[in-house]
């Protein structure tokens, strides 16, 4: 913070955990130091134990859901990622309901399976034995139950920013993220990437003299390019608020963003469920 202050820099500190280690005592020094907490949350027991056990096996959704009270009593508001996956997708709408029903804020991550390979020119990719097409199908059908939960509750808070994946109607944006450009991904050995999802492919380490710059030349091989510059994303009216998708996924799609389809047949509808929310909450009426 001294240094952000000394060079005239906003920094904005976050905790991002999966939150089965916190105690009371961090959650009190958390608010203190006005540094916000961001929780995983995939599930309210055997889906999100499915997907983030202990390296034991043993299971976390208890240890997290009392670690999201715990930082509630202190009047500590936990944001909520929540990572959608086959294995939780189909009781999505139940996980935002329970979020819903505390006011917190929260949003949707699309499995990112970066470790699969694309066959060029097919869409082959698995996960879990699924084919791209069936997790496609399921993704939609899961997400869309979760949106007809939050119409049912059509909460205060603005959700329209940011809930869906790497899509975000807070402003035009080129770009889905920073990687390979000004962002930086440091693993617990201090080794520097240029994106967390390439960890195990370091391209520095925080003791380099620019470990910027040894990111953005890495960087190169990402192919994080402007959405302008994506000649399938040219036509689409989405392309502001999408930016590609994840370019990792886009790369490994010969160009395409994967989640592509989900992202056109779920904007509409947050958009309307969006106007629905203003209507309520600033003194419309829903016909």
């Amino acid at each position: 913070m001294a240094l952000a202050d000394r060079y005239g820099l906003a920094l904005q500190e976050v905790l991002l955990s999966n939150g089965v280690a916190l105690t009371p005592t961090m959650f009190d020094y958390l608010k203190l130091a006005g540094i916000r907490l961001m929780l995983s949350l995939d599930g309210l027991g055997a889906d999100h134990d499915a997907q983030r056990p202990r390296a034991d096996g043993r299971p976390t959704a208890d240890l997290v859901l009392r670690a999201i009270e715990q930082a509630l009593e202190r009047g500590l508001i936990p944001h909520i990622s929540v990572t959608v996956s086959p294995a939780n997708v189909a009781t999505l709408a139940d996980t935002v309901r329970w979020v819903l029903a505390r006011d917190l804020p929260f949003n949707l991550n699309f499995v990112r399976w970066y470790e699969t390979r694309h066959v060029p020119g097919t869409s082959e990719a698995t996960f879990s034995g699924q084919s791209d097409q069936i997790w496609e199908s399921e993704l939609l059908a899961g997400v869309l139950a979760a949106l007809s939960v939050i119409e049912e509750v059509l909460p205060r808070r603005r959700l329209i920013d940011g809930l869906l994946d790497r899509t975000s109607f807070a402003g035009a944006h080129a770009y889905a993220c920073t990687a390979g450009r000004d962002y930086l991904a440091i693993d617990p050995r201090g080794r520097v990437a240029r994106c967390h999802m390439t960890l195990d492919q370091p391209a520095a380490d925080v003791w380099a003299e620019d470990p910027l710059d040894f990111v953005r030349r890495s960087g190169a091989e990402l192919h994080s390019v402007s959405v302008e510059q994506r000649a399938e994303c040219r036509s689409c009216v989405w392309r502001y608020l999408c930016a590609g998708g994840c370019p990792l996924m886009a790369d490994q799609a010969d160009g395409r963003s994967p989640y592509c389809n989900v992202y056109r047949a779920l904007l509409p509808e947050l958009l309307r469920l969006e106007g629905l929310r203003i209507l309520k909450w600033q003194g419309g009426v829903i016909a």
